[in-house]
């Protein structure tokens, strides 16, 4: 309902209507209707109780019965509760308890006793009219608000969309059920991306992955989305992420040889040649093309330095090129598809820049599905620490776009939203935000501990089953998965992965070089040494310095074996030295206060404030 409508009818009229609706409900319009619900919550008093004039009785509880026309405006408002406030208590959240908290509102407080609970009413617009009684109705709401998505969508003014979001949101009341292979398929990949990240760990121990561990649901809630492209339109999709998971999505999403992955952990790999694209493996783009029910979708994933959401307008920038070149004018066949880190989507300005070109006539796209990844910490802060709002997502309300958080060991709820959010983009060519609630099984890398900075969150997360191994459970007891059958898959994949092995260490370099390469000049980069002048006095001097303890400090024993008793013996026998160290020598052999100009290692910056104590 367009606002300058209220300068067009009488406002004796609007009144009419009004008391029209509260005497009965179904005798206006029902956007009429949704108008005049959003009201009466809005302003309307509490209807818990009356106003204490001062006698006994006044002060008793104030009911209404639910069949009158007072108890359905109230029922109303009741259900309007539960859509602009059922994401506060839905359990979309794996770390947190599995009790469900208390809605903010209840029957009592719309003025409802218990006996009137299993009273028949008609519910009038709510899951297309009919009757019900009032447990039947906060039952449903219940189920549809309160499950494993909490939906955001009554920031939108536009009705339409509105009433769009809801009939959907609605069919959600009987449950959600794909059946039998859906469910199997979304255990495979679980399996897969849990074990593509095992595998990287046993054979390449102590390189950095930057690991999805935690996160397996994204692939799960991707190639559901994949998988639904062609039969929306959709033939190409423009991605981008930061590292975070990057390699699952690469050998998992865009089917990248495993082979070829894994040269980029060995030493033969050179990041500096025309193959390393002078970056490192969890940086790097690909391009796919995968046939999906006969139709070939072209995947291309944009390469991203360390900086997280840099990859975010690039990725906007080439869709809309492409859109070009395909002379796509209605931007329905080119997706773009952006993966973020919760820290990272509230925390750079770069997001709520972009995220602002969004509707704009000469940069819009057509709508973005935004995946963030909700690990519930950014780097070793929580969010309690990184920001004010509720959500990590609560910048893209500006957008009036629809926003979902979900539950990340959920497969087929991810499989719902996956559909939900194409099928949105598609209808209505604005952004839609999936934020996938999960964790971090690791720390920042994997030479990282988390323990270090979030003890008691990491001690939950050591305790919890993978998400495949939850799931597995469920499919068991559904009676459509056997233990032996979880063991094959398991190791069919395994044995996948250890085939590619074998292949990359017979044959590491033939396969990786594109003819494009072959006559490339692969002269690694020169590393020149500067003299610095400093003094092995001097030197000597500093490292006392920045491996000494204050008096009665206690340091984590595994900080004191890695790196201070490592760089005692490194400033004795004069080097190696690692990058952090030399970080911290640099500032105070030149006579300034320290402050590493560039981000160490998490465990290096834990040993930081030792360095700067003056000398």
């Amino acid at each position: 309902m367009n606002a300058s409508i209220f300068s067009k009818i009488p406002p004796e009229e609007i009144t009419a209507l009004h008391q029209s609706w509260k005497n009965d409900p179904l005798s206006v319009d029902p956007l009429w209707a949704a108008w005049f619900e959003g009201y009466e919550l809005g302003s309307g008093e509490a209807p818990g109780k009356k106003e204490n004039t001062g006698t006994d009785a006044d002060t008793s509880l104030y009911t209404v019965p639910p069949e009158s026309a007072e108890g359905r405006g109230r029922i109303s408002q009741l259900i309007r509760a539960y859509r602009v406030m059922g994401h506060q208590c839905a359990r979309f959240n794996p770390l947190e308890p599995s009790d469900r908290p208390r809605f903010p509102v209840t029957p009592e407080d719309m003025g409802f006793r218990e006996e009137d609970l299993d009273q028949p009413v008609n519910i009038g617009t709510f899951m297309d009219g009919g009757t019900l009684t009032l447990r039947e109705i906060i039952n449903r709401l219940q189920k549809i608000y309160c499950g494993a998505i909490g939906f955001e969508y009554h920031h939108i003014d536009n009705l339409e969309i509105r009433s769009w979001i809801e009939e959907k949101i609605q069919l959600r009341a009987n449950g959600v059920d794909y059946g039998p292979k859906v469910r199997r398929e979304a255990f495979f990949h679980l399996c897969r991306a849990e074990l593509f990240e095992e595998f990287l760990g046993k054979r390449f121990m102590g390189e950095k992955r930057f690991s999805l561990e935690g996160g397996e649901g994204a692939i799960v809630l991707l190639d559901a989305m994949i998988k639904r492209c062609p039969a929306a339109g959709v033939s190409h999709i423009e991605m981008g992420m930061a590292h975070r998971g990057r390699l699952n999505v690469l050998a998992n999403i865009l089917h990248k040889p495993l082979k070829t992955i894994f040269h980029e952990f060995t030493p033969d790999y050179l990041p500096e040649s025309p193959i390393g694209r002078s970056d490192v493996k969890y940086h790097l783009g690909y391009a796919a093309t995968r046939h999906v029910d006969g139709h070939d979708l072209h995947i291309r994933l944009s390469s991203n330095p360390s900086h997280l959401e840099a990859v975010y307008p690039v990725v906007e920038g080439r869709a809309r090129a492409m859109q070009h070149n395909l002379q796509d004018a209605e931007r329905k066949h080119v997706l773009p598809l952006v993966l973020h880190g919760d820290a990272a989507f509230s925390g750079q300005g770069i997001v709520a820049e972009v995220l602002n070109l969004s509707l704009l006539k000469g940069y819009r796209t057509g709508g973005t599905v935004h995946l963030v990844i909700n690990n519930q910490i950014g780097f070793t802060t929580g969010p309690d620490e990184a920001r004010s709002s509720r959500y990590a997502t609560d910048v893209a309300q500006m957008l009036q776009s629809p926003i979902l958080h979900i539950n990340g060991e959920s497969p087929e709820d991810l499989v719902w939203a996956a559909d939900f959010a194409l099928q949105f983009r598609q209808k209505f060519g604005r952004d839609i935000i999936l934020d996938m609630y999960c964790y971090r099984r690791l720390g920042h890398n994997e030479t990282d501990q988390a323990a270090f900075t979030a003890p008691m969150q990491t001690k939950r997360i050591e305790a919890r089953p993978t998400a495949a191994a939850l799931y597995g459970t469920a499919l068991r007891e559904r009676g459509e998965l056997t233990e032996q059958q979880e063991r094959d898959i398991r190791k069919d994949l395994w044995e996948g992965m250890e085939q590619a092995y074998l292949q990359m260490k017979e044959n590491p370099v033939d396969y990786l070089l594109p003819a494009t390469a072959q006559d490339a000049d692969e002269t690694p980069i020169p590393r020149t040494s500067i003299r610095t002048g400093i003094s092995p006095e001097l030197f000597q001097r500093i490292g006392n310095i920045l491996t000494e303890l204050p008096d009665g400090f206690t340091l984590h024993p595994t900080l004191e074996k890695r790196f201070l008793a490592r760089r005692r013996e490194a400033f004795r026998e004069g080097g190696p030295l690692d990058w952090a160290m030399a970080e911290s020598l640099g500032q105070p052999a030149r006579g300034k206060p320290h402050r590493a100009p560039v981000r160490p290692g998490l465990s290096a910056r834990h040993l930081l404030p030792a360095a700067r104590r003056p000398a």
